[in-house]
């Protein structure tokens, strides 16, 4: 059942109902660790898909995890940081897979235009959301802030380009990010100002964004060995 694409999406919708059941029960006590077990069980499904036979994309999981992990710890200055640089890699490594997945596609003057008002409005609502919530960052972290939104912008960016390839299952990778997207924004409203009840927008988001990036994964390997007779 984990094999197919419907086992992966029922297994994560139960491990969303987990979460929002610790929530509901606990509030945000157990947060941070039942989104660990969480991270970790998709992990697992992950590794069982042979989804580790492309290397940018196990590291990409890895990160997710580490990040996760990291934030149960997050009070801790050091740690504040190391979920941001593990969330930016994350961003990275993404990048890192797919650019050169793209090196076919011709770019025309309408997606010029498209990617500068789709960069005006990104930087636009990164500024937005980091003035909101500034005042109760900590020293450094704004910079971070602002590094991982560019990042995030960037990769949107590639990921819209890459759904300009033959490869069907490009669309997933968009949707994987534009998930992880809004699991950021609510994250950041939902910590800095207090917002609790986002939280369960944030999960939902997060959870959801892991469950394609199995898909997307199974998809690409797949196309890879059929293709070129192995994982690249």
């Amino acid at each position: 059942m984990l094999k197919t694409n419907l086992g992966v999406f029922i297994t994560t919708i139960i491990l969303i109902l987990f979460n929002f059941l610790s929530i509901y029960k606990f509030g945000l006590k157990y947060f941070d660790e039942t989104n660990c077990v969480v991270v970790f069980l998709l992990f697992v499904v992950f590794l069982y898909n042979k989804c580790y036979l492309n290397f940018k994309l196990l590291l990409a999981f890895v990160l997710a995890l580490l990040a996760n992990i990291s934030l149960i710890y997050y009070e801790n200055i050091v740690f504040s940081f190391l979920v941001n640089i593990f969330k930016l890699l994350f961003y990275v490594v993404l990048m890192w897979h797919v650019i050169p997945l793209q090196r076919n596609v011709k770019i025309t003057r309408l997606d010029w235009l498209s990617y500068i008002f789709v960069s005006f409005l990104g930087f636009g609502i990164i500024k937005l959301l980091i003035d909101s919530i500034e005042q109760n960052l900590e020293a450094g972290l704004s910079l971070l802030f602002y590094i991982h939104g560019l990042c995030l912008m960037i990769v949107l960016i590639i990921a819209f380009r890459y759904n300009s390839t033959d490869f069907k299952g490009a669309k997933y990778f968009a949707f994987l990010l534009a998930l992880f997207l809004f699991s950021d924004i609510f994250s950041s409203f939902g910590y800095y100002l207090g917002y609790d009840n986002l939280s369960y927008f944030e999960r939902f988001f997060y959870t959801m964004g892991l469950c394609f990036t199995i898909i997307y994964s199974k998809k690409y390997i797949a196309k890879s060995v059929s293709e070129k007779g192995r994982v690249i």
